[in-house]
């Protein structure tokens, strides 16, 4: 979700040449690839979704590889083999039959490419997109929410075409880029202490550049359904099977999704300095255990920066319950608590935004309801940076913003 430019901008400001770099948050793996002098690069995160793409964009890969694929595709090599299983266990149908069909021949023929192990990364990722493009899911939103039923009879969506079309695209974007120098690496796993430690093994970072989730996955975007159907697709390439997980999985893993501890003063500051909801608010148990558990992530994070490093987050105020949660201002006191001082904070607004500036909670109702559900998503991302004070300058004090 974050923007290139933005991307580029903050690896220039805030990543030197030879630097060891964390996004603990790693999604697809754009702040990371923006990194790209950094002498170690690590990533975190919980969906093997995003483990995926990450992987795929941070490896060196071998073009010409790509290129004879494109080739044997454009030569219209079809390969048949039995009809293969999607998205099974749900009520409703998210592809057509006969995408469901093309999908098992696009699958079988991938199987039979003896890709290299960072060609097959790509090649998954670029299906996981295919499959996404030619399902019935929106392909304006976050949620997984079907098309209405006039527009899954007339979608026409070719998956051998769609596939062809984006490798196509990552073959001219390879092209032209130079060779990745420096180690990384990309861990599945939630941001908890142990994924931490292991990352830290070589050292503790210079930088922790991340754009964390705003809220639970569950009741913001639904992040591990629409994974789920992607996942769906690339669990029958060789060599990817172990990478499939249920949306709820997803969802579980993700910060907020599972019961936190939250002891008395946390419980209370939340509900009084960073959302403005009451008590008796439906949210308000939502909104105490994601702050609880992002708390405890940011602590977790905060022990794996070396002294004079930064944190740099890239937040969101998103709604809940009627109120916004002021997630950047809650960054910013649990990284002081911690032995940080505050050293910027910026807004960009999103001028050009890709993802909706609407959703319909309603998802799933009649179009009747649905009218109903629309609510403004956030228009702008925050940056905080935040600094490590070496231990003998003490912690520092509470800075007016």
């Amino acid at each position: 979700m974050v923007a290139d430019e933005l991307a580029l901008r903050l690896a220039d400001d805030y990543v030197k040449p030879g630097s060891r770099v964390l996004d603990p948050f790693c999604g697809s793996g754009r702040l990371l690839a923006a990194s790209d002098t950094a002498a170690t690069r690590i990533g975190i995160d919980a969906n093997p979704l995003a483990w995926l793409i990450s992987t795929a964009k941070l490896a060196n890969v071998d073009v010409e590889e790509l290129r004879g694929f494109l080739l044997k595709l454009t030569e219209g090599s079809i390969t048949h083999g039995p009809s293969l299983s999607f998205m099974t266990g749900r009520r409703v149908r998210w592809f057509s039959e006969e995408v469901e069909g093309q999908l098992s021949q696009l699958v079988h023929w991938v199987n039979r490419q003896c890709a290299s192990e960072s060609a097959l990364y790509v090649i998954g990722s670029i299906l996981s997109a295919t499959a996404r493009e030619c399902s019935f899911a929106r392909q304006s939103g976050w949620k997984l929410h079907r098309l209405s039923e006039f527009d899954r009879l007339v979608k026409r969506k070719d998956p051998w075409t769609v596939f062809r079309r984006r490798l196509a695209y990552c073959v001219l974007d390879l092209g032209g880029r130079k060779y990745r120098h420096g180690e990384f690496s990309v861990i599945r796993g939630v941001t908890g202490l142990a994924n931490l430690e292991k990352a830290s093994i070589g050292g503790k970072f210079d930088v922790v550049l991340t754009s964390p989730p705003y809220g639970d996955s569950r009741t913001t975007v639904q992040y591990g359904a629409a994974s789920e159907l992607c996942l769906s697709v690339v669990r029958h390439i060789n060599g990817l099977d172990h990478l499939f997980a249920k949306g709820s999985e997803i969802d579980a893993d993700c910060i907020g999704g599972r019961a936190a501890y939250i002891d008395s003063s946390l419980q209370e500051r939340c509900l009084r300095d960073y959302w403005a909801g009451s008590a008796k608010n439906p949210a308000a148990g939502r909104v105490r255990r994601f702050l609880a558990a992002y708390d405890n992530t940011c602590r977790d994070i905060s022990n794996v920066i070396s002294p004079d490093g930064r944190a740099v987050f890239i937040v969101g105020r998103r709604s809940t319950g009627g109120f916004r949660v002021k997630l950047d201002d809650f960054t910013i006191s649990t990284f002081e608590e911690r032995g940080f001082t505050f050293e910027r904070r910026f807004e960009r607004h999103l001028r050009q935004k890709r993802s909706p500036k609407w959703i319909n909670r309603y998802g799933r109702a009649s179009d009747d309801v649905q009218s109903r559900g629309s609510v403004p998503t956030f228009d702008r991302d925050i940056v905080i940076v935040m600094r490590k004070l070496p231990k003998t300058t003490g912690s520092a004090p509470n800075t007016v913003r």
